[in-house]
């Protein structure tokens, strides 16, 4: 992951997450999808080093040769585009000693790279992470890969290049956007919604804090296929979404909490994301949460 060729990494041919040489990387919302025996090394390392996914981490290396499986936390793995990692946990899954190590004071972390190969195929955030991936490719930033896995050498190789990265998207230092094929290629927004057999993470987050105890009216903005939205209800809550492709004649209400649920990221002009972001907050009567 961190310093490597890039023609070593690979899908995990085993299921979900990202393959370098034999080692396995996954991100947390991909833990489900792995298969038993690896989640069961999994299960063992995060019980033994008595971590949450919270604060503690949330990529797991799978390292079968050495039996060993590292826990990982990089630092807002969603919102940075090439997140830093904070710190570690690596178990040995024999002896069960745990090896602790920080690499944010350096000034110069491991960043990563391809999020979406450790995430779940059908993660929302998956078509905007790859079309991203794409266009760096296409210019030709991976190449010689062992010297971009450091945050001052990345910089320095978009800087030399004559590139930034914003919002997602390769843009010439003089201002031309790159575009390589990303609008062409990016799928209709409708498509990122999944089906959901559980709660969202954001939702997940606001039932641990306590605010779905049927207090509190809730409103999804942007509720995709209405999988939240029918589980609070089964569950006693008052809550209702609106969605502008499968519930568009939905009214847009205000709600004590109002989601805006994995909506913005997928939203590629950056006025439209604001005004979204206008339009959700203007319904919050109490609680407004995004993620």
């Amino acid at each position: 992951m961190i310093g490597k060729r890039s023609s070593s990494i690979a899908r995990n041919p085993r299921g979900p997450g990202k393959q370098i040489k034999g080692n396995i990387y996954v991100h947390v919302t991909a833990l489900e999808f792995l298969e038993s025996s690896l989640s069961e090394r999994v299960q063992f390392a995060i019980t033994r080093a008595g971590l949450d996914t919270e604060t503690g981490f949330n990529v797991i290396k799978i390292d079968e040769a050495s039996n060993q499986v590292s826990l990982l936390y990089y630092d807002q793995f969603f919102d940075n585009l090439f997140p830093a990692l904070k710190h570690s946990y690596v178990v040995d899954l024999v002896s069960g000693r745990i090896k602790y190590f920080r690499y944010d004071l350096s000034g110069n972390p491991p960043i990563l790279h391809r999020k979406e190969l450790l995430l779940p195929h059908n993660h929302p955030q998956v078509p905007i992470f790859a079309a991203l991936m794409r266009q760096l490719d296409a210019a030709g930033l991976f190449r010689n890969s062992r010297r971009i896995g450091f945050a001052r050498q990345w910089q320095e190789r978009l800087r030399s290049a004559g590139y930034e990265v914003r919002d997602h998207q390769l843009v010439a230092l003089n201002g031309a956007v790159q575009q390589s094929r990303f609008l062409e290629e990016a799928p209709a927004r409708h498509r990122t919604a999944i089906q959901r057999y559980a709660l969202s993470v954001p939702m997940q987050a606001l039932h641990r804090h306590g605010y779905l105890d049927g207090a509190w009216t809730v409103f999804d903005y942007g509720r995709g296929k209405g999988d939240d939205v029918r589980i609070l209800r089964h569950n006693g809550l008052e809550a209702t979404g609106w969605d502008p492709h499968f519930a568009p004649d939905v009214p847009k209400m205000q709600a004590d909490i109002v989601n805006l649920g994995f909506v913005i990221n997928v939203i590629e002009d950056p006025e439209e994301r604001a005004q979204a972001l206008r339009n959700a907050y203007a319904l919050a009567e109490r609680f407004y949460r995004h993620r």
